[in-house]
């Protein structure tokens, strides 16, 4: 005789205890479903899935585990006029973003124009001086996708080059790498795609995606008054002050506990404006703030740079 009937035989049991017993079991269970499935980083980093090393270089792709109530501002394609402003709200906030720079991020300011790094040298540095996290997004923002090993490895080293010559020898390496467009990863892309970008990225970059729950969307809709200078934007428009609205609320919509990295742009003024509202509201939440750089710490236990060292290099968390 086993189970339930064993159980009841058991002289150690009082049945009168039992209708208590399943009370407690009730609602002990009710309380483990109300609790979201992040809540435990230790266990949400066990729940990695796993993927073919082959197709994904190690790094953060949407869907990956992240600490709970914990915010990683990213923006890419800087700098521009825009980004010390970024750097100043940071700075009075208290807190640390990721930058994934590009040299040239559009035909415009190609060759035989300076890079953005040549204009903005000063804000560069100041970037590593405050602890934010550096990332490559190549020198021309070109598609992964449309690169083979050497096209892409290419790019980046460009990127660092450049990066190199405007602000000097010294600097810690740009070890993480944003994919211009997420191509080839960006919504299940080609098996062949993810295969030659992540032959170029096993052992020289880790990369680093975003939440599409947390993509802030300000590289959609440009509103009159909104554009890549200073001298062409307008912030007193209504269309302007509708859309900085529209990403504040968007971001701060997705905020109900999980980690999330925030996708955002050094390029566009909007995200700029609803960056102070952002951060005031995730902190309103219980939210942290830290870098991507901090995440591979906390995924892997050690820095890019001595991951992209390991080889082969990990498939899983070593959490």
């Amino acid at each position: 005789m086993g189970g339930r009937d064993s159980f009841l035989k058991n002289e150690n049991v009082d049945i009168r205890t039992l209708p208590w017993l399943a009370l407690i079991l009730i609602s002990a269970t009710a309380s483990l479903a109300a609790e979201p499935r992040w809540a435990d980083a230790a266990v949400l980093a066990s729940l990695s899935p796993i993927r073919e090393l082959e197709h994904y270089p190690p790094g953060f792709y949407d869907g990956d585990p992240l600490p709970p109530r914990t915010a990683y501002l990213s923006f890419d394609d800087g700098p521009t006029e825009f980004t010390e402003e970024i750097l100043d709200i940071c700075a009075q906030e208290s807190v640390k973003a990721s930058f994934f720079l590009c040299a040239r991020w559009a035909k415009e300011t190609w060759l035989p124009q300076p890079s953005a790094y040549d204009l903005y040298p000063h804000t560069l540095r100041r970037m590593y001086a405050q602890g934010h996290a550096i990332g490559n997004h190549t020198a021309n923002h070109q598609s992964f996708t449309d690169l083979g090993p050497q096209g892409i490895a290419r790019e980046l080293k460009t990127n660092a080059m450049l990066l190199e010559w405007a602000i000097g020898p010294g600097y810690p390496a740009m070890t993480l790498v944003r994919p211009p467009f997420g191509a080839p990863w960006w919504k299940n892309g080609q098996a062949w795609a993810m295969r030659s970008a992540g032959e170029a990225l096993r052992n020289t970059g880790v990369v680093c995606m975003w939440n599409d729950f947390a993509d802030s969307y300000d590289s959609h809709d440009y509103p009159r008054g909104e554009w890549y200078t200073k001298a062409g934007t307008d912030r007193s428009t209504p269309e302007f002050m509708r859309k900085a609205d529209k990403i504040a609320q968007r971001i701060l919509a997705a905020a109900d506990g999980r980690g999330m990295v925030i996708l955002m742009h050094d390029s566009h003024p909007s995200s700029v404006a609803a960056l102070p509202r952002i951060i005031s509201g995730l902190k309103a939440r219980g939210y942290n703030f830290s870098t991507m750089e901090d995440w591979v710490r906390w995924r892997y236990g050690i820095s890019s740079a001595e991951l992209l060292k390991k080889k082969p290099a990990p498939r899983l968390s070593i959490r």
